[in-house]
């Protein structure tokens, strides 16, 4: 079902626009040097023709085509307007800035995530009982942060009580799995 929503989303884009969202896509997944030549082709095609409808149509369909083969591979397109950018770090002002507390856990295959006013270790702990873990037990990296979105960027920052070592370790992690990380606080 989700394929046939995407299709008919995209048959009725403009082509300049899915070709946009698509570049704007793969770069944000460090792929762009890997199409850059069918990028090439597709815009001199579409400015080539653009006032022949059916080479147009033609095009599309080459992108929506190549959007669902990067479904395939897992790949969200809908995070492609999306961006994460991991600051340094904020202390207990950060809400004068638009900034609000968020505890992760971060495991092999999910992150657990909790935002809310009390402070990041209550947070920890009502995290843990959200998901049924003892405060102890509680699996994956813990990791506590500000966040705000400005614009379509989620933007995470250190908090006080996050180890400036753990914090460089996420901050790897971040710039390794930032799609992952996205499509999981996406909401937030």
């Amino acid at each position: 079902m989700r394929d046939i929503l995407n299709r008919i989303r995209e048959e009725f884009t403009s082509v300049w626009s899915l070709l946009n969202d698509t570049e704007i896509f793969i770069r944000r997944i460090s792929k762009e040097d890997e199409y850059e030549f069918d990028f090439k082709v597709w815009r001199a095609n579409i400015i080539l023709h653009q006032n022949n409808s059916d080479i147009l149509k033609d095009i599309r369909t080459e992108i929506a085509e190549f959007r669902a083969s990067l479904r395939r591979e897992g790949y969200d397109l809908k995070m492609g307007s999306r961006d994460l950018e991991v600051r340094s770090f904020m202390h207990d002002d950060a809400p004068k800035y638009g900034y609000s507390r968020l505890t992760i856990s971060i495991t092999p295959h999910d992150v657990l995530f909790i935002t809310g006013e009390p402070n990041h270790l209550e947070l920890t702990h009502l995290l843990a009982r959200r998901y049924g873990y003892e405060y102890e037990s509680l699996p994956g990296e813990i990791h506590h942060l500000w966040y705000r979105w400005k614009d379509n960027v989620l933007q995470v920052c250190g908090a006080d009580s996050e180890p400036q070592n753990e914090y460089e370790h996420f901050k790897a992690f971040a710039g390794t799995h930032k799609l992952f990380l996205l499509k999981k606080l996406h909401n937030i």
